[in-house]
């Protein structure tokens, strides 16, 4: 198809081209700072929420630590353990009185027993509207509850009213006790622990206000007890008033329940109910009882991180979009002194953060606008004396000398002869790289870089060859039409060709299901023989990857089988002088094919030769299979079989610890074999058997020595086991 583009003078184009490279590199500068300065922007600002988390935690610890120590030495005051009687102070009434003195956020210290007496010691300072609920006098200060048996024998509740000096101020009229410690959640918790308990949120029966309970059981002269303090919610609440990121955010605490324990406002943390009998009671509220949608989403945030009984240590961070506005967060853990799987959640809409970056993002735009315009001049100067395009083609034929072909001609000009150039050269490139499709790259690549002529003929140096072959492939093609056989070898040798390429081999030739390749020819590559063993094991893994998808599909998979040997061979150009084939010959390659067809036998994967192992040290583990004297080879071989690397290397070519073990098994086994201890080496390959019963190998050396032990071999065995097949 004839082109149609109008030409322009190559001065102008050039000015075009700098006009955009200038726009999309200041553009790209502007875009990135937004990017970073907002990617920072929301990470300083996770930071600042995790920092005032750590705040509210240490404010938690500096109001609980301080009341569990309280409860702590209170329980092991002896004096709790005193009867309650309800017309006389109770002995440990000053100490109860200096412990709320000690302390303005606990709101009563309360004091149960087994048989139900009771008495409690309540700051009304802090809760005015007790002395109006009470009839209690004006002055009063604290309040003092009893509840024991009268002398009728009936269990009788009643209040004593002190002032500020604990002096008496009067009291109320005893009346029948409706209150029972031991149905509480505060005295349950501790009875069933051995240390200070903190109580979920709930309503004070009394107070009808939500707070907690420190307790702790407590046991004197055969009395048992529990001692408890409360601390209403108000404390925390006024504290985290003052921590909200912003007055749009929320900050509050919740239990792995979804209930809360802590909100900024101390009326939300509370929801009308029922109780038992079905009558409306307060009772604490849920994150789904608050009507707000982020309040929600973070619930269920938090059900899906805890579900089933799960819990998470470390703060949470997040982005959600609430109503077409999107927020920022965490969602840390509270320290478990003081929190029993309870969470702690900070949120602020993102545009609070953000904003000021819009708002220099517009500025830059401007900046950069007239920047642009004041660059017209000199980019004019620039374009009439650079030519852009030609450097461009330049380095294109210089990648071509060095045979870099992925990357196809990416010089397009409006000037025709550096078109119509452009064009011959991505012709020539392309087909060099079909070119390079059918020949070692690396071949390729040195021929081109050479001035000597191509001649037949070659040189011997050491190599590491490899063979493969796929078991029952022609059972296999036989059953399947040619397209998709065409294809799914394809795919076969794409894993394995990809494997070889990776780890500097050259690849041979494909014969078939088969696959030659080889490592240190035309290039000289370090630690060739490791390399090769290297893509044999990462072959067996992509296929096992294969096999799974073609076994997921319905396909039939391909078990490939390997052989490697490292030796001399002679490496070069055989055929006529008209069409050369670069490839390996000699003795070393018949004993590679041998040893890829040994697997056939012995039930492996991949054999190497002793050679390979030699060269390899201990860096891969492999597992002695025989002495072998293959068709065609006059010297007996040690083969061993390749089961994967020891410590260098890919994490999913490395064996485990139990393959280790089975193989010192194996050895030890294997050399009682050799010195004719039948009854020993059958022992220990059985057991080996035993455990997987898939081992062929295994299988072999069990029949060898029930054979042995039945007939035993001559006095001059070598061990050696010759075959006259392939």
């Amino acid at each position: 198809m004839q082109k149609t583009t109008r030409k322009v003078p190559f001065h102008l184009n050039i000015l075009s081209v700098l006009s955009i490279l200038l726009l999309g590199a200041t553009g790209s500068i502007i875009w990135f700072n937004y990017d970073r300065s907002h990617v920072v922007t929301i990470e300083s600002a996770w930071n600042l929420m995790e920092e005032k988390s750590k705040t509210i935690f240490e404010r938690m610890d500096g109001v609980y630590s301080p009341i569990m120590a309280l409860t702590d030495v209170a329980a092991a005051n002896p004096v709790l353990a005193a009867d309650v009687v309800l017309d006389q102070d109770h002995p440990a009434q000053a100490y109860l009185l200096a412990t709320l003195r000690a302390s303005s956020d606990i709101y009563a210290v309360l004091v149960g027993f087994e048989n139900g007496d009771f008495y409690e010691a309540a700051n009304f300072k802090l809760h005015s509207k007790l002395i109006d609920k009470l009839g209690a006098p004006a002055q009063t200060h604290f309040g003092i509850k009893r509840i024991a048996e009268n002398g009728q024998g009936q269990r009788m509740a009643q209040w004593f009213f002190l002032d500020e000096m604990g002096q008496p101020l009067g009291q109320n009229k005893p009346e029948p006790a409706r209150y029972d410690p031991r149905q509480r959640p505060w005295y349950k918790n501790a009875m069933a622990a051995k240390q200070t308990v903190k109580s979920n949120l709930y309503i004070y029966a009394f107070l009808q206000q939500p707070g907690v309970t420190f307790s702790r059981q407590f046991s004197n002269a055969g009395k048992r007890g529990v001692v408890g303090m409360d601390v209403t919610l108000s404390s925390i609440s006024d504290f985290l008033r003052r921590q909200q990121i912003s007055q749009e955010g929320e900050v509050f605490s919740v239990n792995a329940k979804g209930a809360l324990t802590a909100h900024p406002d101390a009326s939300k943390a509370m929801v009308m109910g029922k109780s038992d009998d079905g009558k409306p009671k307060l009772v604490p509220a849920r994150l789904q009882d608050l009507n707000d949608p982020l309040v929600r989403w973070i619930d269920s945030l938090l059900k899906n991180k805890t579900r089933g009984g799960r819990s998470f240590n470390q703060a949470h961070t997040f982005i959600v979009e609430i109503e077409g506005e999107k927020h920022l967060g965490t969602l840390s853990p509270v320290p478990g002194d003081f929190g029993q799987q309870e969470y702690l959640a900070l949120t602020a809409p993102l545009r609070q953060f953000i904003g000021p970056i819009q708002s220099v993002l517009e500025q830059s735009l401007i900046i950069s606008a007239l920047i642009v315009v004041l660059m017209f001049p000199l980019s004019y100067w620039i374009a009439v004396r650079i030519a852009r395009s030609i450097k461009a083609l330049t380095r294109e034929t210089e990648k071509i000398s060095r045979f870099e072909l992925e990357d196809p001609v990416d010089v397009v000009s409006n000037i025709e002869e550096i078109d119509a150039l452009a064009d011959a050269i991505g012709s020539m490139k392309s087909t060099l790289g079909t070119f390079g499709r059918y020949a070692p790259k690396a071949l390729v690549r040195q021929l081109m870089q050479s001035d000597s002529e191509v001649a037949l003929g070659g040189q011997r140096q050491p190599l590491t060859l490899m063979f493969t072959d796929v078991a029952s492939f022609t059972d296999m093609a036989e059953g399947m039409p040619p397209e998709q056989l065409m294809k799914k070898v394809s795919d076969y040798f794409e894993e394995l060709g990809g494997a070889v390429l990776e780890h500097e081999g050259t690849i041979d030739k494909f014969i078939g299901d088969a696959l030659m390749a080889f490592w240190n020819a035309p290039n000289d590559v370090a630690d060739h023989t490791f390399k090769g063993c290297l893509s044999a094991l990462e072959s067996q893994y992509r296929m096992g990857v294969l096999n799974a998808r073609w076994k997921a599909d319905g396909q039939s998979i391909m078990f490939t089988r390997f052989g490697l040997h490292t030796d001399d061979m002679v490496v070069g150009n055989v055929g006529s002088s008209d069409r050369m084939d670069y490839t390996v010959m000699g003795a070393a390659v018949n004993l590679t094919a041998r040893l890829e067809g040994l697997n056939k036998y012995y039930g492996t994967a991949i054999l190497i030769s002793e050679s390979v192992r030699v060269a390899c040290g201990d860096r891969f583990l492999v597992r002695s299979v025989d002495q072998v004297m293959a068709k065609g080879t006059s010297i007996p071989v040690k083969v061993y079989e390749l089961l994967g690397l020891l410590n260098e290397g890919p994490d999913h070519l490395k064996v485990t610890a139990d393959q280790v073990a089975r193989c010192a098994r194996w050895e030890v086994a294997k050399q009682s074999y050799l010195n004719q201890r039948w009854d020993e080496a059958s022992t220990g390959f059985a057991a080996l058997l035993n455990e997987d019963p898939a081992d062929a190998l295994a299988e072999i050396y069990v029949k060898r020595c029930e054979t042995y032990r039945a007939e035993p071999p001559p006095v001059d065995w070598d061990g050696v086991c010759r075959f006259s097949t392939k």
